[in-house]
C-alpha cells in the first residue's frame, strides 16, 4: 500500500473523518463540491496526492494546479508525478524548488509514464520562475483547436534552467532563461528565445522570433597540432613552439601563463616556457634526460565578480645523447672485373676481401655500437630494442665504389658488392632515435687496381721494413719479384683460413700465416 501525502484546504469537519479514512488506505477518492461558509475550516484530504517513491503524486484536479503545488512544496517534495490534465486559467508559477514535474499514473491498474495536458480553452500561462532548475517531461501545453481558445502559454523566465523532454507546445513558448528542448514539437513553429537554448534528439528547431542572449563559454584551450613538443636531446639547445586557441567568451580579457615542471612538480631552471601570439614557445638549455610538461594555464574575471580559468598541460622528453662507432676493420679489395662466383681465373681464397667481390668472412664486416649517454657501449640490435624509434643507416663515400653495406643482421652488417674503381673509401653510420642524430667515425675501406706487380709493391716499401700485410691481397704477377733483406714477414692475413694471393692459375702462392723468408737476395715466384 502507498503512503499518502495530504493537502490541507478549507473544507467541511463533517467530510474530515471520511476523507482521511481513505487516505489511510491510499484510495483515490473525489473532494466534495459543495459550496462552504464564508470562514468556515475545511481540512479536506485531496483525492490522489499519493507520495510514491518521493515523489508527490497528483492524481486529481479538483483544485487548481498551484493549489497542489503548493500542498507538495509545504511537504518537503522537490518530485512531482502528475496523472491527470488541467485547464486552469491564469497563471500558474511552478516552484523553484521543484526539480522534476513529469506526466505519470500511478493508477491501481496502471502505473508508468503518462502525457497530460495543461491548458484546453482559458488562456494559462506556465512560469518557471528565475532560480529554477527544473525536468519536465510528457507535458502536452495544449490549447484546443477554436478560434476563441487561447490555452496553455509557456514562459521560462532569466535564470531559470528548464529541461523539456517529450513536451508539446501549442503557442509560441518563450525562454529569457536556458532551455533544453529534448524530443519536443511546436505547432506554430516558432519560438522567442532571448536567452540560450539547445535542441536535441528528434526536435526540430523552430524558427526564433526572440534575440538570443549570448550565452557564456568558459574559458577552453584548443592545441590543433597537439599537446607534444618534439624530444630533445640532454644539453643541446632548444627553441620550440606549439600554437593554440583560447576559446571562451573572456578569452580576449585572459591572462596566460607556461611553466616548465620536472616530475618532481618543482619549476625546471635553464629552460622557460612562455606564452605570445597564440603559441607556447619552449627555450633555453635541455636539461637532463627524463620526462618534462610544460603547464599552461588562462584566467579571467567574469562580470559576476568570479574568476573563470583553464589549464592544460604540454608534454616532452629530454633523451640522452648518444655517440655511435663501427667495430672491426676491411680488407682491401681489387678491381679485376670478377666477381667469387664467375672470375677469369682460379682465385685461391675468394671468401677474403682480395676476391673479385666481397664476402662474408671477418674480413668485410663490420660491428655497429651504441653508447648512450653514460652508459656502456652495446651492440645495435640491444640499442634498438630498447628504443624503438631507432633507425640506421650506412653510407660510402665517394660513391663510385661498386659496394654497399648490408642491413643489419644480428649484430654485423657486410660490405658486399664489385669493387669497381680504385680508391680510398670511408664508411660511416648514422642513428636517429627521437631528436638524436649522430653519425660515426668511418672506416677506411681500400680498393686497389691489379696493376703493379710483386716486385712494384715491395720497392714501395719503406726502407729497412722487417714486417708486411701484403696489399692489396692479391696480386696477380710477381715481376720476378726480389725479396729485400730486411723483410723476415709477409702476412696474407692474421686470420686462420683468410689467405692473401700472389700469381694466377694453378701456380698461384696463398700466403696465409706469417711467411718467413730466407735472408736471400733474390727469390724468384712462379707466376
Amino acid at each position: 500500500m502507498k503512503d499518502s501525502q495530504s493537502l490541507r484546504t478549507p473544507a467541511a469537519s463533517a467530510a474530515k473523518a471520511g476523507m482521511a479514512a481513505a487516505l489511510a488506505a491510499g484510495m483515490v477518492i473525489a473532494t466534495p463540491t459543495a459550496a462552504f461558509a464564508t470562514g468556515e475550516d475545511q481540512d479536506v484530504s485531496v483525492a490522489s496526492e499519493n507520495a510514491s517513491d518521493s515523489y508527490y503524486y497528483i492524481g486529481d484536479s479538483s483544485y487548481g494546479l498551484s493549489t497542489y503545488l503548493s500542498e507538495a512544496v509545504a511537504q518537503g517534495s522537490t518530485k512531482i508525478h502528475v496523472g491527470t490534465s488541467f485547464t486552469d486559467k491564469g497563471m500558474v508559477t511552478i516552484p523553484s524548488s521543484i526539480t522534476e514535474l513529469s506526466g505519470y499514473s500511478e493508477g491501481w491498474f496502471s502505473s508508468g509514464p503518462k502525457t497530460v495536458d495543461f491548458g484546453y480553452s482559458y488562456k494559462m500561462t506556465v512560469v518557471f520562475p528565475s532560480g529554477s532548475d527544473i525536468a519536465v517531461d510528457r507535458i502536452n501545453f495544449y490549447k484546443r483547436n477554436s478560434s476563441d481558445a487561447e490555452g496553455a502559454y509557456v514562459e521560462v523566465q532569466k535564470g531559470a534552467v528548464v529541461h523539456f523532454s517529450n513536451c508539446s507546445f501549442s503557442n509560441t513558448p518563450v525562454v529569457n532563461g536556458t532551455a533544453v528542448f529534448e524530443n519536443c514539437t511546436f505547432a506554430t513553429g516558432q519560438i522567442e528565445n532571448n536567452g540560450s537554448v539547445t535542441y536535441t534528439g528528434s526536435t526540430k528547431e523552430p524558427e526564433n522570433i526572440g534575440e538570443p542572449a549570448e550565452s557564456y563559454q568558459s574559458l577552453a584551450f584548443s592545441f590543433a597540432s597537439g599537446k607534444e613538443f618534439s624530444a630533445v636531446v640532454q644539453g643541446s639547445q632548444v627553441s620550440q613552439t606549439l600554437p593554440f586557441e583560447l576559446k571562451g567568451t573572456k578569452a580576449a580579457d585572459a591572462k596566460v601563463a607556461a611553466k616548465v615542471l620536472g616530475q618532481d612538480g618543482a619549476e625546471v631552471e635553464g629552460l622557460s616556457a612562455s606564452v605570445s601570439d597564440g603559441k607556447v614557445s619552449l627555450a633555453g638549455t635541455a636539461p637532463t634526460a627524463g620526462s618534462y610538461s610544460v603547464a599552461v594555464s588562462a584566467s579571467a574575471a567574469k562580470e559576476d565578480g568570479s574568476t573563470d580559468s583553464t589549464s592544460e598541460t604540454l608534454n616532452f622528453v629530454v633523451q640522452e645523447q648518444i655517440q655511435v662507432r663501427l667495430s672491426g676493420d676491411l680488407q682491401c679489395f681489387v678491381v679485376n672485373g670478377t666477381s667469387a662466383q664467375s672470375s677469369e681465373y682460379e682465385v685461391m681464397a675468394t671468401s677474403t676481401g682480395g676476391g673479385g667481390s666481397s664476402s662474408t668472412s671477418q674480413s668485410n664486416r663490420l660491428k655497429p655500437e651504441v653508447k648512450e649517454g653514460t652508459g656502456e657501449w652495446e651492440d645495435w640490435n640491444t640499442f634498438a630494442t630498447r628504443n624503438s624509434d631507432a633507425e640506421i643507416s650506412f653510407s660510402i663515400s665517394p660513391e663510385g665504389s661498386g659496394m654497399e653495406v648490408s642491413s643489419v643482421a644480428y649484430d654485423t652488417v657486410y660490405v658486399t658488392g664489385t669493387p669497381q674503381t680504385p680508391g680510398a673509401y670511408h664508411i660511416t653510420a648514422t642513428v636517429t632515435s627521437g631528436a638524436r642524430n649522430q653519425q660515426s667515425s668511418s672506416v677506411e675501406m681500400r680498393i686497389y687496381a691489379d696493376d703493379q706487380t710483386l716486385q712494384q709493391r715491395m720497392d714501395a716499401l719503406s726502407e729497412g721494413t722487417s714486417s708486411w700485410d701484403m696489399e692489396p691481397y692479391e696480386i696477380s704477377e710477381t715481376g720476378n719479384a726480389v725479396v729485400p733483406v730486411s723483410l723476415h714477414d709477409i702476412y696474407g692475413s692474421h686470420e686462420s683460413g683468410v689467405y692473401g694471393i700472389i700469381g694466377k692459375g694453378e701456380n698461384g702462392i696463398s700466403v696465409p700465416k706469417p711467411s718467413l723468408f730466407p735472408q736471400v737476395q733474390a727469390l724468384p715466384f712462379i707466376t
